[in-house]
């Protein structure tokens, strides 16, 4: 297990310098401050992810190896990550004159920036919360499906997008985000399915 977690491990921790890096490569001086500015509201998400790992993740461990309940399970705790990720970019665009407060009045002007930013960093969260619930069940994405799939995507993402403007840059990271969920959501119900096949051939199997 410990092999096949290593690669996706190692990659989401480059993952999440992508940006910086895109930026610096396309972009101007002013926009890699902005990102990087904008980039440390994300370390508030860490508190929910650690609470979600402390508090929910276990008691989804514990499921048995039922699929009704595992789905249910699963779709309930996505169901709150999800309501996390519509609710705290809701409240940035309503009040992002006070969240960029935080940044300083460099940034003030940042106002659509920011939303995107919450949202990409929501999506993350959700994304890593979603891996780990998976992993729970000893159910890892291969990492050659998962990391070539999300240089796929990000391939197309950078042919398409303009890198050089902050606002592009925000929205590579959302975009990236949603497939990133898309892709753990898809292999936790290829699991669930294959698992319902399995229990379906044991009921199948004749009687001693």
């Amino acid at each position: 297990m410990g092999r096949r977690t290593l690669p996706g491990t190692i990659y989401y921790c480059l993952s999440g310098h992508i940006s910086i890096w895109l930026i610096s490569i396309y972009g101007s001086t002013t926009s890699i401050a902005e990102v990087g500015a904008l980039g440390r509201l994300a370390a508030i998400l860490m508190v929910l992810g650690a609470v979600f790992s402390t508090m929910v993740t276990p008691r989804f461990a514990r499921l048995p190896e039922d699929r009704s309940q595992l789905l249910r399970g699963y779709l309930q705790i996505c169901g709150v990550i999800g309501a996390i990720v519509i609710v705290i970019p809701g409240l940035v665009r309503l009040f992002p004159e006070q969240v960029l407060w935080i940044l300083g009045r460099n940034y003030a002007n940042l106002t659509n920036e920011v939303v995107l930013s919450a949202l990409g960093s929501c999506l993350v969260m959700m994304a890593g919360q979603m891996y780990t619930l998976s992993l729970t069940r000893l159910w890892v994405l291969p990492p050659w499906i998962n990391i070539s799939m999300s240089f796929l995507a990000q391939a197309v993402l950078i042919l398409v997008l303009d890198l050089s403007s902050t606002m592009n840059v925000l929205w590579y990271a959302v975009l990236n985000g949603i497939w990133h969920v898309f892709l753990q959501a898809a292999y936790f119900i290829y699991r669930v399915t294959h698992l319902k096949t399995q229990e379906e051939g044991d009921g199948d199997a004749p009687s001693a």
